[in-house]
């Protein structure tokens, strides 16, 4: 009965893991952009292993990347199955890292070379609204960073964010809300990443 029991809870498993890594390579989420987006600057979407994408923009002091997740998993590279789980399945303190980028702009090439990504998508938006977010997180680090630290493990400084993360609000669903700060509108589940964009005219 037991062994019987043990069999079906696997299968069960199995099962859910098969289903959530489907659903991870088959979503979409959908990033409307305009011909005609006034005052253009360019930012770009950075993605990584893991289903991680993190957002590149340029401001007052230089380009940056900004990036979102679980303070132990990402944050501190403190992985473990139970602090894998729990950041699935409760919510966690939250990690916004960043970085500057020793980068002139030009070539997408060498952004990928330096950050080591598996892809980057560059995306035209408005050059106020992406000058108002990159001054707002930056703002957020330096009220955080008396308690920031650093992992060399992926090259990022980090300090906490009050947004809880959680299996519904991973990095690809903060990467969203900065994406609609920027004027962006998108469409699709978020969660898995897997950004494509659709010009409006």
């Amino acid at each position: 009965m037991i062994v019987t029991l043990i069999k079906i809870l696997s299968g069960i498993i199995v099962s859910i893991t098969l289903f959530v890594l489907w659903q991870l390579h088959i979503s979409r989420t959908i990033i409307q952009t305009s011909a005609t987006t006034p005052g253009k600057e360019t930012a770009y979407i950075v993605s990584y292993p893991g289903y991680h994408n993190s957002l590149v923009m340029n401001g007052e002091h230089g380009w940056k990347e900004f990036s979102y997740g679980d303070w132990d998993v990402y944050g501190r590279s403190f992985i473990t199955l139970w602090t894998g789980f729990k950041s699935m399945g409760f919510p966690t303190q939250g990690a916004l890292g960043f970085q500057k980028i020793q980068w002139d702009g030009n070539e997408i090439e060498m952004l990928s070379s330096l950050l080591g990504s598996l892809d980057i998508i560059s995306i035209p938006v408005e050059g106020e609204k992406a000058s108002e977010l990159y001054k707002n997180l930056e703002t957020h680090i330096e009220q955080r960073s008396s308690i920031g630290i650093y992992n060399s493990e992926n090259n990022l400084f980090f300090v906490t964010h009050p947004h809880k993360y959680i299996a519904w609000h991973t990095c690809n669903n903060m990467l969203i809300e900065w994406l609609n700060a920027l004027g962006l509108r998108t469409s699709g589940p978020g969660w898995a990443g897997n950004f494509v964009i659709k010009t409006m005219r």
